[in-house]
Protein backbone atom coordinates (compact mmCIF):
# COMPACT_ATOMS: atom_id res chain seq x y z
CA UNK A 1 0.00 0.00 0.00
CA UNK A 2 1.16 3.44 -0.74
CA UNK A 3 2.36 6.05 2.02
CA UNK A 4 1.48 9.17 0.19
CA UNK A 5 0.44 10.82 3.36
CA UNK A 6 3.32 10.41 5.32
CA UNK A 7 5.41 11.89 2.26
CA UNK A 8 3.24 15.61 2.50
CA UNK A 9 3.92 15.78 6.34
CA UNK A 10 7.36 15.26 5.68
CA UNK A 11 7.72 18.05 3.14
CA UNK A 12 6.76 20.42 6.50
CA UNK A 13 9.83 19.36 8.42
CA UNK A 14 13.41 20.90 8.58
CA UNK A 15 16.35 20.52 10.31
CA UNK A 16 16.17 22.93 13.12
CA UNK A 17 19.40 24.31 12.64
CA UNK A 18 18.20 27.15 9.95
CA UNK A 19 17.80 30.09 12.28
CA UNK A 20 18.35 33.48 10.68
CA UNK A 21 18.38 36.31 13.20
CA UNK A 22 19.33 40.09 13.60
CA UNK A 23 22.52 42.35 15.39
CA UNK A 24 24.44 44.56 16.08
CA UNK A 25 27.74 43.33 14.13
CA UNK A 26 31.15 43.97 13.66
CA UNK A 27 33.51 43.19 10.79
CA UNK A 28 36.85 41.69 11.54
CA UNK A 29 40.15 40.98 9.32
CA UNK A 30 42.03 38.48 11.14
CA UNK A 31 44.93 37.90 9.69
CA UNK A 32 47.21 35.90 12.68
CA UNK A 33 51.12 35.31 11.53
CA UNK A 34 50.60 32.22 13.13
CA UNK A 35 47.15 30.91 12.78
CA UNK A 36 45.53 28.51 16.24
CA UNK A 37 42.74 27.11 14.04
CA UNK A 38 42.25 26.60 10.00
CA UNK A 39 38.36 26.75 9.29
CA UNK A 40 37.57 24.72 5.53
CA UNK A 41 34.18 26.25 4.15
CA UNK A 42 32.37 23.85 2.03
CA UNK A 43 29.25 23.80 -0.31
CA UNK A 44 26.76 21.19 -0.93
CA UNK A 45 23.69 20.29 -2.07
CA UNK A 46 21.04 17.99 -0.30
CA UNK A 47 19.25 17.15 -3.47
CA UNK A 48 16.86 18.03 -6.06
CA UNK A 49 15.31 17.37 -9.43
CA UNK A 50 15.69 20.48 -11.10
CA UNK A 51 18.42 20.65 -14.16
CA UNK A 52 20.27 22.83 -12.62
CA UNK A 53 20.15 25.49 -9.51
CA UNK A 54 22.88 28.37 -10.39
CA UNK A 55 23.42 30.76 -7.62
CA UNK A 56 26.17 33.87 -7.53
CA UNK A 57 27.93 33.28 -4.07
CA UNK A 58 29.77 36.34 -3.05
CA UNK A 59 30.65 35.62 0.43
CA UNK A 60 30.69 33.26 3.36
CA UNK A 61 31.35 34.98 6.77
CA UNK A 62 31.51 33.48 10.81
CA UNK A 63 30.85 35.38 13.90
CA UNK A 64 33.71 34.33 16.13
CA UNK A 65 33.84 34.94 20.02
CA UNK A 66 37.32 34.70 21.71
CA UNK A 67 38.22 33.81 24.62
CA UNK A 68 37.75 37.64 26.31
CA UNK A 69 34.07 37.66 25.13
CA UNK A 70 34.65 40.16 22.01
CA UNK A 71 32.09 39.27 18.97
CA UNK A 72 33.70 39.81 15.26
CA UNK A 73 32.17 38.26 12.09
CA UNK A 74 35.36 37.25 9.66
CA UNK A 75 34.90 36.86 6.51
CA UNK A 76 36.56 33.33 4.69
CA UNK A 77 39.85 34.49 2.68
CA UNK A 78 41.20 32.59 -0.59
CA UNK A 79 37.37 32.74 -1.78
CA UNK A 80 36.20 31.55 -4.98
CA UNK A 81 33.22 33.68 -5.50
CA UNK A 82 31.20 33.09 -8.56
CA UNK A 83 28.36 31.05 -9.88
CA UNK A 84 28.13 27.94 -8.73
CA UNK A 85 25.56 24.85 -9.82
CA UNK A 86 24.48 23.33 -6.92
CA UNK A 87 23.46 20.09 -9.02
CA UNK A 88 27.10 19.56 -9.34
CA UNK A 89 27.90 19.18 -5.11
CA UNK A 90 24.55 16.69 -4.97
CA UNK A 91 25.18 13.02 -2.79
CA UNK A 92 28.39 13.90 -0.56
CA UNK A 93 30.37 16.02 -3.45
CA UNK A 94 31.32 19.32 -2.41
CA UNK A 95 33.84 22.06 -3.11
CA UNK A 96 35.73 24.23 -1.19
CA UNK A 97 35.16 28.17 -0.90
CA UNK A 98 37.14 29.69 1.01
CA UNK A 99 39.38 29.48 4.34
CA UNK A 100 39.79 31.40 7.37
CA UNK A 101 42.27 31.07 10.57
CA UNK A 102 41.06 31.75 13.64
CA UNK A 103 42.17 32.41 17.33
CA UNK A 104 40.90 30.41 19.96
CA UNK A 105 37.14 30.98 21.21
CA UNK A 106 34.31 29.87 19.44
CA UNK A 107 32.44 30.29 16.50
CA UNK A 108 28.59 30.66 17.20
CA UNK A 109 27.24 32.07 13.40
CA UNK A 110 27.70 31.12 10.00
CA UNK A 111 26.46 33.89 7.10
CA UNK A 112 26.00 32.66 3.50
CA UNK A 113 26.55 35.77 1.03
CA UNK A 114 24.44 35.16 -2.55
CA UNK A 115 23.96 37.80 -4.90
CA UNK A 116 22.08 38.68 -8.44
CA UNK A 117 22.10 36.83 -11.27
CA UNK A 118 20.33 33.64 -9.53
CA UNK A 119 18.60 31.22 -11.75
CA UNK A 120 17.14 27.37 -12.27
CA UNK A 121 16.70 25.54 -15.42
CA UNK A 122 13.73 23.33 -15.69
CA UNK A 123 13.12 20.78 -18.97
CA UNK A 124 15.77 22.51 -20.49
CA UNK A 125 14.78 26.23 -19.93
CA UNK A 126 16.16 28.91 -17.94
CA UNK A 127 14.42 30.71 -15.53
CA UNK A 128 15.63 33.70 -13.44
CA UNK A 129 15.27 33.01 -9.70
CA UNK A 130 13.87 36.06 -8.17
CA UNK A 131 15.47 37.69 -5.29
CA UNK A 132 14.66 37.01 -1.10
CA UNK A 133 14.06 39.29 1.67
CA UNK A 134 17.32 39.78 3.57
CA UNK A 135 19.22 39.06 0.34
CA UNK A 136 21.79 41.74 0.62
CA UNK A 137 22.95 40.89 4.38
CA UNK A 138 22.81 37.16 3.49
CA UNK A 139 21.68 34.40 5.12
CA UNK A 140 22.43 33.60 8.75
CA UNK A 141 22.48 30.49 10.59
CA UNK A 142 23.20 29.65 14.49
CA UNK A 143 26.38 27.13 14.81
CA UNK A 144 27.79 26.38 17.04
CA UNK A 145 32.01 24.79 16.62
CA UNK A 146 34.84 25.83 19.22
CA UNK A 147 37.95 26.50 18.13
CA UNK A 148 41.08 25.26 19.34
CA UNK A 149 44.89 26.01 18.89
CA UNK A 150 46.13 23.71 16.22
CA UNK A 151 42.77 22.19 14.81
CA UNK A 152 41.33 22.02 11.31
CA UNK A 153 37.76 22.19 11.01
CA UNK A 154 35.89 21.27 7.86
CA UNK A 155 32.68 23.17 7.77
CA UNK A 156 29.54 22.37 5.28
CA UNK A 157 27.08 24.95 4.20
CA UNK A 158 24.40 22.69 3.12
CA UNK A 159 21.74 24.38 0.35
CA UNK A 160 17.91 22.54 0.34
CA UNK A 161 17.32 23.45 -3.38
CA UNK A 162 14.16 21.11 -3.38
CA UNK A 163 12.94 23.62 -0.31
CA UNK A 164 14.26 26.79 -1.48
CA UNK A 165 12.79 27.38 -4.63
CA UNK A 166 8.71 27.82 -4.92
CA UNK A 167 7.35 27.38 -8.45
CA UNK A 168 5.06 30.18 -8.82
CA UNK A 169 3.97 29.34 -12.64
CA UNK A 170 3.88 31.12 -15.70
CA UNK A 171 8.04 30.89 -15.31
CA UNK A 172 7.95 32.67 -12.17
CA UNK A 173 10.44 31.18 -9.56
CA UNK A 174 10.62 32.20 -6.19
CA UNK A 175 14.12 31.65 -4.22
CA UNK A 176 13.42 31.32 -0.17
CA UNK A 177 16.77 29.62 0.53
CA UNK A 178 16.72 26.81 3.15
CA UNK A 179 20.14 25.89 4.63
CA UNK A 180 21.96 24.00 7.18
CA UNK A 181 25.59 24.32 8.63
CA UNK A 182 27.53 21.63 9.97
CA UNK A 183 30.54 20.09 10.92
CA UNK A 184 30.98 16.75 9.59
CA UNK A 185 32.75 15.45 12.52
CA UNK A 186 30.07 16.68 14.72
CA UNK A 187 27.27 14.80 12.45
CA UNK A 188 26.59 11.41 10.75
CA UNK A 189 25.57 10.63 7.08
CA UNK A 190 23.43 7.48 6.08
CA UNK A 191 24.25 6.29 2.12
CA UNK A 192 22.96 3.34 -0.09
CA UNK A 193 22.21 2.23 -3.57
CA UNK A 194 17.85 2.09 -4.55
CA UNK A 195 17.31 -0.78 -7.18
CA UNK A 196 15.95 -1.13 -9.73
CA UNK A 197 15.71 2.42 -11.19
CA UNK A 198 13.64 3.34 -13.51
CA UNK A 199 13.27 7.12 -12.24
CA UNK A 200 14.84 9.11 -9.60
CA UNK A 201 13.92 8.10 -5.97
CA UNK A 202 13.21 10.35 -3.36
CA UNK A 203 15.06 9.54 0.34
CA UNK A 204 14.10 11.15 3.52
CA UNK A 205 16.24 10.47 6.75
CA UNK A 206 13.76 11.14 9.70
CA UNK A 207 14.69 12.00 13.10
CA UNK A 208 11.72 13.10 15.40
CA UNK A 209 10.11 16.11 13.48
CA UNK A 210 13.06 16.78 11.20
CA UNK A 211 13.93 15.08 7.50
CA UNK A 212 16.39 15.58 5.18
CA UNK A 213 16.08 14.51 2.14
CA UNK A 214 18.26 12.59 -0.61
CA UNK A 215 17.33 11.83 -4.62
CA UNK A 216 18.99 9.00 -5.81
CA UNK A 217 21.32 9.28 -8.86
CA UNK A 218 21.72 7.39 -12.10
CA UNK A 219 23.05 4.78 -10.28
CA UNK A 220 20.54 4.35 -7.88
CA UNK A 221 23.26 6.17 -5.07
CA UNK A 222 22.06 8.28 -2.77
CA UNK A 223 23.59 9.73 0.36
CA UNK A 224 22.09 12.55 3.04
CA UNK A 225 24.61 14.19 5.22
CA UNK A 226 24.79 16.33 8.54
CA UNK A 227 22.38 14.56 10.25
CA UNK A 228 22.61 14.50 14.15
CA UNK A 229 23.68 11.30 15.81
CA UNK A 230 20.47 8.99 17.16
CA UNK A 231 18.24 6.72 15.24
CA UNK A 232 16.68 7.35 12.25
CA UNK A 233 13.58 5.88 9.36
CA UNK A 234 14.78 5.71 6.48
CA UNK A 235 11.37 6.68 4.31
CA UNK A 236 11.85 5.79 0.12
CA UNK A 237 9.42 6.95 -2.19
CA UNK A 238 10.33 5.47 -5.44
CA UNK A 239 10.17 7.54 -8.82
CA UNK A 240 8.11 4.72 -10.49
CA UNK A 241 4.92 4.77 -9.20
CA UNK A 242 4.87 0.66 -10.00
CA UNK A 243 6.35 0.42 -6.96
CA UNK A 244 6.07 0.67 -3.35
CA UNK A 245 7.09 3.18 -0.63
CA UNK A 246 9.80 1.59 1.54
CA UNK A 247 10.49 2.20 5.29
CA UNK A 248 13.57 1.43 7.06
CA UNK A 249 13.51 1.88 10.77
CA UNK A 250 15.91 1.98 13.86
CA UNK A 251 18.73 2.99 11.47
CA UNK A 252 22.23 3.79 13.56
CA UNK A 253 23.33 7.35 12.86
CA UNK A 254 27.11 8.36 15.06
CA UNK A 255 28.69 11.39 14.28
CA UNK A 256 31.80 11.15 12.38
CA UNK A 257 30.51 8.16 10.71
CA UNK A 258 28.26 6.90 7.47
CA UNK A 259 25.99 4.45 8.19
CA UNK A 260 25.56 2.31 4.72
CA UNK A 261 22.55 0.44 3.45
CA UNK A 262 23.90 -0.89 0.55
CA UNK A 263 21.25 -2.12 -1.82
CA UNK A 264 17.84 -1.54 -1.15
CA UNK A 265 15.22 -3.17 -3.97
CA UNK A 266 12.24 -2.03 -4.08
CA UNK A 267 9.32 -4.28 -4.30
CA UNK A 268 5.61 -3.67 -6.52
Amino acid sequence: MKQTSLLSALTLSAISAGLLLTSCEKKGDFTPSNPTGLVRAHITETSTTYDAVKLKIKSVEFNHVDVKGLSTWYPAGNFKAGIYDLTKFQNGLDTVLGTLALPPGQITQARLIIGDSNSVVVNGNTYPLNSFSGQQTGLKVNFAQPIETGKEYDIWFNFDAQRSITDGGGGVYELTPSIRVYNIANTGAIKGYVQPLVKPNWIWAIKGRDSVLAITDGSGYFYAGGLPGGTYKVFITPGDTAYNDSTITNVPVNNGNVTDLMQITLEQ
